[in-house]
C-alpha cells in the first residue's frame, strides 16, 4: 500500500538528475491560446483551501489525549487515519504499548503535516530535538523561544 499524500503532495522532477519536490504547494497554470495570444490563468488551489485544523489533527490530539488512559483507543485512532491515508493499520501487539504509540503519534504528525510549518509547533510543545537530513537540531529554550523585541525592552512592554 502506499500512502496517498505521497502520491499527490511530490512530484518528480528530472534535470541532469532525478529528484522530488513538494508539489503540495505548487502554483498551477491553465493556457488558453485563443485568438492567437497565448494567456495563462492562475488555478492554483492551495492557497484558498489551507486548512487553519484538520480532522486528522483532531483525531492525533484525541489519540494523544487518550495515551495515558486508554491505549487501545489511541491505538483506533491512529488506525483510522492511517487507513483513510492508504496504509495499513498499526500492528496489534502494539495497541497497548504507551511508548510506541507515542511515537508513532509524532511520526503521523510529521506525514500530515510536511512542508506546512506546523509540525515546528508539534516540537516545541513536546520538546523534542528537530529532525533534519544533515541531523538533529537539539531542543532549546533559545531554538523555541523568540527573544523579546528591543523596542519592547525599551518601552517597558510585559
Amino acid at each position: 500500500m502506499e500512502d496517498y499524500r505521497r502520491v499527490y503532495w511530490w512530484q518528480e522532477v528530472k534535470l541532469s538528475t532525478t529528484y522530488w519536490i513538494l508539489g503540495k504547494y505548487a502554483r498551477t497554470y491553465e493556457s488558453n491560446t485563443a485568438g492567437g495570444t497565448v494567456t495563462r490563468k492562475d488555478i492554483t488551489v492551495w492557497e484558498k483551501l489551507l486548512p487553519m485544523i484538520r480532522l486528522s489533527e483532531i483525531y492525533y490530539i484525541a489519540a494523544e489525549a487518550n495515551l495515558e488512559t486508554n491505549a487501545p483507543e489511541t491505538y483506533r485512532l491512529l488506525n483510522e487515519v492511517r487507513v483513510s491515508r492508504n496504509l495499513t493499520p498499526l500492528p496489534e501487539d502494539l495497541k497497548n504499548n504507551k511508548v510506541v504509540l507515542a511515537e508513532q503519534i509524532m511520526y503521523e504528525y510529521m506525514k500530515e503535516f510536511w512542508g506546512e510549518g506546523k509540525l515546528f509547533y508539534e516540537y516545541k510543545r513536546q520538546y523534542r530535538d528537530i529532525i533534519t537530513r544533515e541531523g538533529n537540531i537539539r531542543a532549546s529554550r533559545a531554538l523555541f523561544e523568540l527573544p523579546i523585541p528591543d523596542s519592547e525592552l525599551e518601552h517597558g512592554g510585559n
